[in-house]
């Protein structure tokens, strides 16, 4: 299980163990394991810090985070991003996060107290920083403001906005779309390590200046986010507005008492959209809890190649789940993955037309019957509902579509299927007829060699004839493998 480390770095109000005590007592282990390999043929399981910080340093990320965003919008190649991390200014200071129009609302502007960085360039992992100057801000702000009782100690307030701050962002870390896993012993990594091991973080200031933050190979490289095509704003909205929600219910949904949840809530209901919609969430802490692991899965899977196709249409799943909450609809759990792929094949009629209305349409062919398209994902859901029967006519669909991955598929799955029925030579049959196909023929031809030989030893009786002709296929397989 991974483990939070609670660092003070550049903020001007350390937080102590009681603290730390505090927010263990009233909150969840929201952190699954994350094993991430360590470049020597081992695995660790580094902690996930939570490094306290100061206003200057959080805004200066946050700037940082928009400036990359907006060159990514505007087509920034990776090298250009690259430089762009170079010449990161560090100067300006946003008071706020950006406002944003929903559906003719003006969101207001929200003083941003933590951050999530799926890969912090300087430390070459994932970190979350948050700033207790800033929450110490706002809870100062909720007191004068009468929203909370009058006789309720500053510090009590001050630590359940810290401890929810925390949450909200390890909630993201939960959510967390992929994370480009540094070996620390590789990179700069090694110095915040040392820093961190002799409590001594001026040390790792001091010593970075000496070192480039981004020499490292992954920081000349854009995140997963970068590799994505191009969001639209519609879809940029959605996705913020139900990860936000998600985040500040996993809040919701802690140990705290109901005297501070209902701070806590009348807190978010003050936050701009998605934020203040956490409360729809209204399921048990496991119903919210799943939904934040499948929206993790969902953002690591389906969307990674769906944008244009899957999720700009009208009635896909991200606008039906996201107009639900901007309507004020409750909501229990949602099967994310499960949801897409339902509405995916109710699509894919349309889909299809379109692709054989125009042939030259490689990135609807690519999204239909490539490798991770979605023929083939949909072939492997046979958890979630759909009949084998189905499954091989949409297999059968994406061979006819020219895959020759979908075409060796459903021959090898035939040929299984034959084999636990008893009725081997059909089985046998099916698998010379595979083809290693034009990519990987090398590797292909050894996996179906190896097929095709066990099945042979398992069904000795063959008649002769049928024995030789697949003796024949596969000293055919053994040359193509060389």
């Amino acid at each position: 299980m991974q483990e939070l480390r609670f660092v003070n770095t550049t903020t001007l109000l350390p937080v102590g163990t009681e603290f730390k005590d505090f927010h263990r007592q009233h909150t969840y282990h929201l952190l699954v394991d994350t094993a991430i390999e360590n470049g020597h043929g081992g695995l660790t399981r580094p902690p996930l810090d939570v490094l306290f910080v100061d206003r200057t340093e959080i805004d200066q990320d946050i700037v940082r985070e928009r400036a990359e965003q907006a060159a990514i919008d505007n087509g920034a190649r990776p090298h250009e991003l690259y430089e762009l991390r170079r010449r990161a200014d560090r100067r300006e200071r946003p008071a706020h996060a950006e406002a944003a129009d929903w559906g003719g609302e003006r969101s207001p502007p929200m003083d941003v107290l933590g951050l999530y960085l799926p890969h912090d360039l300087r430390r070459h992992q994932r970190t979350i920083k948050v700033c207790p100057e800033k929450v110490l801000q706002a809870s100062v702000t909720l007191i004068r403001n009468g929203r909370v009782a009058a006789d309720l100690p500053l510090r009590d307030l001050y630590w359940l906005l810290l401890s929810a701050v925390v949450t909200h962002e390890v909630a993201h870390a939960l959510m967390d779309s992929g994370h480009d896993g540094c070996d620390p012993d590789e990179s700069n990594g090694w110095l915040y390590k040392q820093a961190l091991e002799a409590d001594d973080y001026a040390r790792f200031e001091r010593e970075l200046a000496d070192h480039d933050p981004y020499r490292h190979y992954c920081c000349r490289r854009p995140w997963r986010r970068h590799n994505r095509r191009r969001i639209t704003p519609t879809v940029r909205q959605r996705l913020h507005l139900i990860e936000e929600s998600l985040a500040n219910a996993m809040v919701l949904k802690q140990k705290y008492s109901d005297e501070q949840r209902q701070i806590l809530t009348d807190f978010m209901l003050q936050q701009p959209p998605g934020y203040r919609h956490a409360t729809l969430w209204t399921g048990t802490f496991e119903d919210v809890f799943f939904s934040a692991t499948q929206w993790g899965e969902f953002k690591s899977g389906p969307l990674e190649r769906a944008i244009s196709h899957a999720l700009n249409l009208p009635g896909n799943m991200l606008e039906a789940i996201s107009q639900m909450l901007l309507d004020g609809e409750s909501i229990i759990q949602v099967h994310f993955v499960q949801n897409f792929f339902e509405r995916c094949r109710q699509q894919l009629p349309v889909w299809q037309a379109a692709l054989e209305q125009d042939r030259s349409d490689t990135e609807l062919d690519k999204f239909l019957n490539g490798t991770l398209g979605v023929y083939m994902d949909l072939w492997k859901r046979e958890d979630y509902g759909f009949s084998l029967q189905e499954r091989f006519k949409l297999l059968a669909q994406c061979a006819a579509n020219g895959s020759e991955e979908a075409a060796d598929t459903w021959l090898s799955a035939q040929s299984r299927m034959y084999a636990d029925m008893g009725e081997l030579r059909r089985a046998l049959l099916l698998q010379i007829k595979r083809q290693p196909g034009s990519v990987n023929q090398q590797w292909n031809s050894r996996r179906i060699k190896d097929d095709l030989e066990k099945l042979l030893q398992s069904a000795p009786d063959l008649p002769v004839r049928l024995t030789r002709l697949a003796q024949t296929r596969i000293s055919e397989l053994e040359q193509m493998a060389q």
